[in-house]
């Protein structure tokens, strides 16, 4: 596995396809990746969900039209293209829990969208120091992983 720190003047550079940030509240660098995006993660906050009436759902159980609503946790993952914005395929914005699940989730993320090759940029609330020793525990060997602090 290789594990860098980027410097903070290379923070914004191409390198990796996913750019996994916590939520505004965990880091300062939300807000400046959210500009460059047309605060796009800022917008997704102020999305409410959507419920079918009454009336839609009786018409479709009427007619056999089965479907499935889809409900999204408060504090699921929130995934926009950066492409047209930023040196990188996408941005996710995975909200900071604890350290461990931070890193387990960002790990889950990166297997299931088939990417080795991530930029984490670390909430405040993690220790340098513990840095490295979390990316070995949670990231597979073939994972490149770099790191603004």
């Amino acid at each position: 596995m290789n594990v860098n720190e980027l410097p903070t003047n290379n923070a914004l550079i191409a390198g990796s396809e996913f750019w996994i940030i916590p939520d505004s509240e965990s880091s300062r660098w939300v807000d400046k990746i959210d500009w460059h995006c047309n605060f796009q993660l800022a917008k997704t906050k102020l999305n409410s969900l959507q419920i079918l009436p009454d009336k839609i759902k009786e018409i479709c159980k009427e007619e056999d039209f089965n479907f499935k609503e889809i409900r999204c946790e408060a504090n699921a993952p929130v995934m926009i293209a950066g492409e047209s914005y930023l040196p990188c395929r996408y941005i996710i914005q995975l909200p900071f829990e604890k350290e461990q699940s931070w890193f387990e989730k960002a790990n889950q993320l990166g297997l299931n969208l088939k990417c080795s090759k991530l930029r984490l940029f670390i909430p405040m609330q993690i220790n340098k120091e513990e840095i490295y020793g979390l990316c070995k525990k949670y990231f597979p060997e073939d994972f490149e992983v770099s790191f603004i602090i």
